[in-house]
């Protein structure tokens, strides 16, 4: 009797705490997608049409060419301190893009993409790498499947306004652009 009692206490704990930990991760989710609302009732219809037929989009949107469909997720910037660096510049901003394979009949390689970010206060681009701690080790996508991709670019300061850009390298129609904004500036 007292060990049915331990373990339904020890079940009824591990729920307690698997419960906290998911409202701590939804609460962190809400954010997210204030913010994303806050942006988007900033827009008038108006505004969001000029933007859009400029080229530019905004986080959650994304454009489908022939073979790929490519979404912009979310982007964070950060310290360059937890891994080797390719260059001086001690800042890194990456860019969580989902990748979606719309064929019907063939595999797709998502490493086919390439990914710029550009400053234009500075005039300058940034290539994007694919870090295989960071990324699936296989980029082939199957037909009318997707993967999300981390993107990373070494830069030498967080900009207010950072322009993404996605190039195909077997579609060159479609060079979608994202305007990366919100990101954290460290003093």
């Amino acid at each position: 009797m007292k060990n049915s009692l331990l373990q339904i206490g020890a079940i009824l704990l591990i729920l307690f705490i698997t419960a906290c930990q998911n409202g701590a991760n939804s609460s962190e989710f809400s954010q997210v997608e204030e913010k994303d609302a806050k942006t988007a009732e900033e827009e008038t219809q108006e505004e969001r049409a000029e933007r859009l037929e400029s080229g530019i989009l905004h986080y959650g949107e994304g454009v489908k060419g022939g073979q790929f469909g490519i979404t912009l997720s979310t982007a964070y910037s950060e310290l360059n301190t937890f891994r080797e660096s390719k260059t001086s510049h001690q800042y890194v901003v990456t860019a969580v893009v989902r990748v979606r394979n719309v064929t019907h009949d063939q595999t797709l390689n998502a490493g086919n993409i390439g990914f710029k970010l550009e400053s234009e206060k500075l005039n300058t681009s940034y290539d994007g790498e694919l870090l295989p701690n960071m990324n699936p080790s296989d980029t082939e996508i199957e037909p009318e499947k997707n993967v999300y991709l981390q993107v990373t670019f070494e830069v030498p300061n967080i900009e207010e306004d950072y322009m993404l850009s996605a190039h195909l390298f077997n579609e060159s129609s479609m060079e979608p652009r994202w305007k990366l904004q919100d990101l954290k500036e460290f003093n």
